[in-house]
Parts: structure tokens; sequence; C-alpha cells
């Protein structure tokens, strides 16, 4: 929120002041080793881990990771206004560098970590998301250490079982979701993007100029692809109750319910689409993107998820059961879902007619 208050609003000094005091509440969060907690207690008065291990402060890789990359991304916006930004980077780089030990061998992290332990409590697929503040880290300061990093972190996607029947899971051991096919989705488009600033400096390089190496990643965009259109809902048959959510993006094998995350698939569609090495694949992508996008539109910004049926009641017959299915439920409006669905629109409109750009 702070960051789009800023790129919203630059010129209102009142928001300006409301997007640093949520930037300072986020520095509160982050323990003296350089994680960051998500959640905060407000009867205790204290930072807690994530759900499921109350004996001890679990954090989340994936929320801390993206608290650290908004830092680092509204420290770049306060720096090109000339504003003091110092603190909200340092946070940021913490958060990186906590991954590198002192001879700069980095430790990839996992899904969940106990504070101040850089080997993994869980693995899975979403500490992958330490990929967008790491990459910002290595854009401001160019050091070798943080490209060894990347080059990592790219390898371990480039390595995971593409082309095949295999969908992602963000948790070790849990069943797939579609968080995590997006996760990887993003993590394409921003290696390529990274790939594509490379190719333009090599180019600058013979006029007397410094040329960065980055990281890129060998992940066909059709293997891409195919992990994450499974997740959007195309069956044009309405479900009971009528309000057809077409282009809606099913959350998990486990929770057959629909997440408000349409402008996100939407970006990471359409940014696969630019990319795609034949006009049918490009024409597929783009038409699913449009109808991941209006979908979103056709929900409250923010909202968490749509219940699309209602479970039916224990004890009733098939037949019962199906008569008795309620209309579509939808969810609470979630904070962070909201930044995030408004993050990707504004990403979408910026880069309309060419590949958005996740900065």
């Amino acid at each position: 929120m702070a960051v789009l208050l800023r790129e919203l609003f630059p010129d209102d000094p009142a928001r300006t002041e409301l997007a640093l005091r949520l930037a300072d509440t986020c520095l509160k969060g982050q323990h003296p080793t350089g994680l960051f907690y998500e959640t905060y207690h407000a009867e205790r008065g204290a930072w807690q881990g994530v759900p499921g291990h109350p004996e001890r402060p679990v954090i989340g890789i994936a929320a801390a990771s993206c608290i650290a990359d908004r830092l680092l991304a509204l420290a770049d916006e306060l720096g090109e206004a000339g504003l003091p930004n110092a603190k909200y980077r340092l946070a940021g780089t913490r958060f990186v560098d906590f991954f590198l030990d002192e001879q700069g061998r980095f430790q990839q992290p996992g899904a969940l970590h106990l504070p101040g332990v850089r080997e993994p409590l869980e693995p899975g697929l979403a500490g992958l998301q330490m990929c967008f503040p790491l990459a910002r880290v290595f854009a401001h300061t160019g050091r070798d250490r943080y490209h060894k990093a990347l080059d990592a972190l790219a390898h371990s996607l480039a390595a995971l079982p593409w082309g095949t029947s295999w969908l992602p899971s963000s948790r070790h051991g849990r069943d797939p979701d579609s968080s995590a096919a997006l996760l990887c989705g993003r993590i394409c488009l921003l290696l390529a993007q990274l790939a594509g600033a490379a190719t333009t400096r090599a180019k600058g390089a013979s006029r007397g100029r410094r040329t960065a190496r980055v990281a890129s990643g060998p992940v066909d965009i059709r293997d891409a692809a195919s992990v994450l259109l499974p997740w959007v809902y195309a069956n044009p048959r309405p479900p009971a109750g009528g309000g057809a959510p077409m282009g809606g993006i099913v959350d998990s094998f486990h929770r057959q319910r629909l997440v408000g995350a349409g402008a996100e698939a939407a970006f990471v569609l359409a940014g696969l689409a630019s990319l795609a090495p034949d006009a049918r694949a490009r024409k597929t992508l783009e038409g699913f993107s449009r109808l991941c996008l209006d979908f979103s539109d056709a929900l409250p910004l923010g909202t968490a998820y749509l219940a699309h049926v209602r479970p039916p009641a224990a004890g009733g017959s098939r037949l019962a059961d199906r008569r008795s299915r309620t209309p579509a439920t939808v969810g609470p409006v979630d904070a962070r879902r909201l930044v995030a669905e408004a993050r990707y629109r504004l990403a979408i409109a910026a880069g309309a007619g060419r590949a958005p750009r996740l900065d």
C-alpha cells in the first residue's frame, strides 16, 4: 500500500506521510537477523509466526520476500523523488544478505524458516519468491555475489519437472496450488526481463559502457504456461445459482474455490504471451489473459476468494445435494490481495501493447 500511495499520489504530502508510516510498521516486524514477520497480534502486542506452529515463531519466506521487495521498491520510488530512503533499502538488503554467508555462499531459502536459521525448516517453491528482492538488490549494486545467488535460483527453477504432468505446490508435501503456478510464471517473466536488460547493456558495452551479468532461466514458455492454464476456470456453463466464473483461478486441489487473483493471472499470461514463440500460442495466452481480467472486473477489488458452490449438507443423497447447492459466496476483502491486484492492474496498464514489467 505504501508503494501504491507513492505511485498514484506522488505530489500529495499527506499520502506520502501515510506511506512512510505504513512502511515503518513493516520495519518493526523485521527480526534482527533480517527476516520479516507478516502478522502482528494486537492483543498480545507481539509479532507472530505462521499458523500451525504455536510452539515457535516460524516465518514464511514468501510473505517475508514480498515485504522486502516492496520496501526496496519504495526506496527506489523515494530515491527518484529525492526523498530519504536509506532505511528501507537497508532493511530489504539485510533480508537478502541473511541467505549469504561471510564468504558470499548462497543458501537457497525454503517455504518456512526459523528466525536466524538459514537452513529451511520446511522446503518448498514459496522460497523462490526470494528472486524478486534479490533482483532489486542486484540491480542497485551490480555485485557479483547477488548475481551468483540469482543464477542459483534460476537453475533451481529450470530443474523443476517442466514439460510433464507435474503441477507445482507452494509447500513441500502439499497439494498443488495456483499460487505456486503464478509464482513460477512471474519468475519466468522476471528472468526474461533481466535477460533483456543484459542484452541492452551488452550492446552498449561496445561503446565503452560496463556490462553486468545477469541470471537467466532456460524454461520454455509453453511449459511455463502449461502449469498455469489448468488453474483457469474456463467452463462456459455457470455453476448452480448462476454467475459464471469464467476466468477465475482455482485455489488448489484441496480448496475448491476461486481466488481473487484475476489481475495477477492476467499479468502473467500477458507477459508469457509476449514471449510466446508462435502466433497460435500468443493468441491463446492473450485470450486467457483477457478472460482472467474480466473475472477480476466482476469482483470487488481485493476479494479474497469466490466460493463458487457451497458444500452440500452432510448425509444427503447425491441428487438432493445437487439441488441444495446455493449460489456463489463472495469472500471478504483481503488487504494483501487488494494491493497485489491493484499493482498488477497498474502493470498491465503501463505495459499496454508490450510485455508488462514487474517494477
